[in-house]
C-alpha cells in the first residue's frame, strides 16, 4: 500500500521510524553530520529543531565521506585536541526523570577519558556519557551527590577505528539502579547487545537543574581529566523518553540518514532572495509518498 508520511524535513526518518511514531515524537534533539558540511553550524534536525550546534575548531578536513567516513554520507572526525560541538542549553536534560542518548562512533584510542556527551555544572551536578581510560563506557548522572554512575567494558568488543552504535537510557521513575539505567551497543555488522552494568552509588530519581549549562559533543572537561574525543561521531540523538529495547534496536539498524530523506532548507522569509544568513536556515515542511509493506 502507499502511505502518506508527514514529517518536518529537518529530521529525516526511514521506514522503520515511520512505523514507530514514538521515535519521531520523543526525539528532542538530533545532530547529523552525515548531511554534509554546513559551515559553522550543526543543525538540530529533530522535530523541534531548537538546539543548533556551534562547530568549534572543526575544519573542512575533519569532514569525512563514506565509505571511510560517515555511516551514510558524512561524519566529523574529531581530533582529540580541541574540536567539539557546543549544542547550547538542551533544556530537556534539565531536571528530568527520563532521557535516552544514541549515537554512532569510532574510537581511535581507549587509553584516556573522553566525552561523547557532556552537560556539566560541577561534581555533584552533571550528566556525562563517556569513554574512560579503563575501556569502560560510563554514564554519570549526579544531582546533589557524587560518584553516581553505571558502566560496562566497551573496549573489549570494539575494534579501534571501526564503527559501533552505543545508547544510554535513563528512567529515574524506577527504584533499582539496574532499572534506572540501561545501555546498549552494536558493532558494525553485529546484533544489538544489552551488556550487564556495574553501578556505583544510588542513582537519583531526576537529573540536576543544569539550566544555563551548554551540552557538548566531544568536548573535554568534567569530573577529572576528560579529554576531547578522538574519533568519528555521527547521528547523535537525544530523546525525552526512556526508549525500550525494541525502539533502540530500530535506531541501531539505521545507517545514518539516507539522502532520499535528507532535509531541505530555505532562507528565512525576511531574507528570501538574499540567501540564508550565517548558515542558519528555516525548515521546510512537506509530505512525501512512501511505499510500505
Amino acid at each position: 500500500m502507499t502511505q502518506s508520511i508527514g514529517y518536518n524535513t529537518g529530521f529525516a526518518r526511514d521506514i522503520g521510524e515511520a512505523l514507530h511514531p514514538e521515535l519521531w515524537e520523543s526525539c528532542v534533539s538530533a545532530w547529523c553530520p552525515c548531511l554534509g558540511p554546513t559551515g559553522g553550524v550543526m543543525f538540530d534536525t529533530s522535530p523541534a529543531g531548537q538546539n543548533p550546534g556551534t562547530l568549534t575548531n572543526v575544519v573542512a578536513g575533519d569532514w569525512t565521506m563514506s565509505p571511510g567516513g560517515g555511516r551514510t554520507g558524512w561524519a566529523i572526525n574529531f581530533d582529540g585536541v580541541d574540536e567539539y560541538i557546543d549544542c547550547g542549553d538542551v533544556q530537556q536534560l534539565n531536571s528530568t526523570s527520563m532521557f535516552s542518548i544514541t549515537l554512532w562512533t569510532t574510537a581511535d584510542r581507549t587509553d584516556t577519558r573522553q566525552n561523547w556527551i557532556k552537560k556539566y555544572q560541577n561534581n555533584p551536578n552533571h550528566i556525562l556519557f563517556s569513554l574512560w581510560n579503563d575501556g569502560n563506557a560510563v554514564l554519570r548522572i549526579a544531582n546533589g551527590g557524587t560518584n553516581r554512575f553505571a558502566y560496562f567494558d566497551i573496549a573489549t568488543p570494539i575494534t579501534l577505528g571501526e564503527w559501533f552504535f552505543i545508547a544510554a537510557v535513563y528512567d529515574g521513575t524506577q527504584s533499582a539502579n539496574d532499572e534506572k539505567i540501561r545501555m546498549y551497543y552494536r558493532l558494525e555488522d553485529g546484533d544489538l547487545v544489552e551488556p550487564s552494568l556495574t553501578f556505583n552509588g544510588t542513582l537519583p530519581s531526576t537529573t540536576a537543574d543544569l539550566s544555563g549549562q551548554d551540552m557538548g559533543i566531544a568536548v573535554n572537561g568534567g569530573i577529572g581529566s576528560e579529554d576531547y574525543y578522538d574519533g568519528l561521531i555521527d547521528d547523535v540523538r537525544i530523546y525525552g523518553h526512556a526508549l525500550h529495547e525494541g525502539l533502540i534496536r530500530t535506531i541501531a539498524k539505521r545507517r545514518g540518514i539516507s539522502y532520499e530523506m535528507a532535509p531541505r532548507y530555505k532562507a528565512p522569509e525576511a531574507e528570501v532572495g538574499e540567501g540564508p544568513a550565517d548558515n542558519v536556515p528555516a525548515k521546510v515542511h512537506s509530505y512525501r509518498q512512501r511505499r510500505v509493506a
